[in-house]
């Protein structure tokens, strides 16, 4: 009777701490794939190091108003946001430009459960406001688990990105997630 109340106990234990162990097993997968996208930016970039990186990305010839190509610095690296199931990362999330700088961002989209799902209408929407453009967006699902879409925007003066993933329609697992990408134009 002891043995199997004790039993009882060490299973009623492990089911409690359940959601902890799935938790702590989606952190670490969601870091290896920061990790991983990180190390495919860096060969593809230069360098995305937690210290300041100053980028210059020339503009075509027809768009180029002074023979000085805009420069812009990447002040804090990402910004997270994980109110529901699914994860919205943003990279960079703070960046201090020059007028006219030409800024990618690298938006992700980590899902909780693999794409398609039955609430499939899902989306990435964009809300530039002050001196911010979005020049150009392409995304796509890199994988069942994973949708990334890289934005260019131009910065003529200070201003914000707000990023919203909205979740589908009828999702149990959340209504959607934002982050907003502050440019400082000096």
């Amino acid at each position: 009777m002891e043995l199997k109340l004790a039993v009882v106990i060490v299973l009623g234990i492990l089911v409690a701490l359940l959601p902890l162990f799935v938790n702590i097993a989606d952190q670490m997968y969601i870091s290896s794939i920061e990790k991983e996208e990180i190390q495919s930016t860096s060969t593809a970039l230069s360098t995305t190091t937690t210290s300041y990186v100053t980028y210059t990305i020339s503009a075509p010839a027809s768009q180029s108003k002074s023979s000085a190509t805009p420069t812009y610095t990447v002040i804090e690296g990402e910004a997270v946001s994980h109110k529901g199931a699914d994860t919205l990362i943003v990279k960079p999330s703070r960046v201090i430009a020059e007028p006219g700088a030409v800024i990618p961002i690298t938006i992700t989209v980590h899902f909780k459960h693999p794409q398609p799902c039955p609430h499939a209408s899902w989306k990435v929407e964009l809300y530039p406001s002050g001196g911010i453009e979005v020049i150009s967006k392409s995304g796509s699902l890199v994988d069942p688990f994973d949708y990334v879409m890289k934005v260019l925007v131009k910065a003529e003066s200070s201003g914000q990105l707000k990023v919203v993933y909205l979740y589908g329609a009828g999702c149990p697992y959340g209504t959607e997630e934002d982050v907003t990408v502050v440019i400082e134009v000096k």
